[in-house]
């Protein structure tokens, strides 16, 4: 039978999870509402994010940042959190066509599109693992409850156990000290039916003895004496 899958319980490690599995989406979000400015009809963009700045280039983000300290990259002023590379910048600094940057309509509404995919996908997992963890909690409290009931019994048979070894002791313990004195009671009372015995036997063979004295002179006496008597 195959387990569970078990997820650790701290809600802090699972928004953490989450936060990492959103990071490439937020970066997407970020390439899609980069600030743009309206040029001939079309939106041409001024500045950019660190991680559209990265794919513009084709590099990394640690060589955008440090290329930006160094002074190689400008920074954009603008009034959004985060840090913004100037286009300009970056194309003078990668050597980039002009255009390399610009985005059209079309690729932005696929990418939000995917972003939005991405999103829901991400949110429907974290989902599906904080209903998982409350199954498993839900499982180790049944089983913590199951095994507390078992040990409960257990002792309570252990006591019942015990309290019959101490009561089967307690009965050897008084037989053994007893057993002296049956025993003498046992040699006095056979000692005491053997003299009876004794004086029954001497008294029977005297009364018997008697009872023959008197059969033997019965018959000496004469015959006409016998009937009289």
């Amino acid at each position: 039978m195959a387990h569970a899958q078990h997820f650790p319980c701290s809600h802090r490690y699972l928004h953490g999870i989450a936060m990492h599995l959103l990071e490439p989406a937020r970066r997407l979000h970020g390439i899609c509402h980069a600030p743009a400015l309206k040029v001939h009809g079309t939106m041409e963009k001024r500045h950019v994010t660190l991680a559209e700045a990265a794919a513009i280039a084709g590099t990394s983000l640690d060589t955008i940042r440090r290329r930006l300290r160094k002074g190689e990259l400008e920074k954009a002023q603008t009034n959004q959190r985060g840090i913004f590379v100037d286009l300009a910048s970056l194309r003078e600094a990668f050597d980039l066509p002009a255009d390399a940057g610009q985005d059209e309509t079309a690729k932005t509404a696929e990418i939000e599109t995917a972003l939005k995919a991405a999103i829901k996908g991400l949110e429907k997992k974290l989902s599906e693992m904080r209903l998982a963890q409350a199954q498993s909690d839900l499982k180790h409290r049944d089983e913590v409850a199951g095994l507390e009931t078992r040990l409960a019994v257990a002792a309570a048979l252990a006591e019942q156990r015990q309290a019959e070894v101490d009561r089967l002791h307690g009965i050897l313990t008084a037989t053994a000290t007893q057993v002296p004195g049956i025993e003498e009671r046992l040699a006095s009372a056979q000692e005491g039916h053997l003299a009876e015995l004794k004086a029954l036997q001497e008294r029977m063979e005297r009364e018997t003895n008697e009872a023959r004295s008197e059969l033997a002179a019965w018959r000496a006496r004469p015959w006409w004496r016998r009937i009289a008597g």
